[in-house]
């Protein structure tokens, strides 16, 4: 199980990555909001790895949990928003990859 308090904090203050059609764009509501996908590592009681989140607002996260969309149309979105945390947090220096200079 990955946790990393940099990755999950890194969330505050950050702008929303996933831009639902619910975003509220607010930086004061942004989370690390965790896949609910089983192949990303949740499961009963446990989240997902913390390397599988996308900072999301809280207009986006509860669209996110509880919305009526299909599931296609979440998992698009969370991908999507996955994928601009994943070069935000290289960018800052909080995932490294070798032979990358931030």
């Amino acid at each position: 199980m990955i946790r990393s308090k940099a990755i999950t904090e890194a969330a505050r203050g950050h702008e929303c990555t996933m831009n639902s059609p619910k975003c509220n764009y607010d930086p004061g509501t942004v989370v690390a909001a965790h896949s609910n996908w089983r192949m990303h590592g949740k499961g009963m009681g446990r989240k997902a790895d913390d390397l599988f989140v996308g900072f999301c607002c809280s207009s986006c996260h509860h669209w996110l949990d509880t919305s009526g969309a299909d599931k296609d149309e979440r998992l698009w979105y969370w991908y999507a928003a996955h994928a601009r945390t994943l070069v935000s947090l290289v960018e800052s220096g909080i995932i490294t990859i070798k032979g990358h200079k931030p």
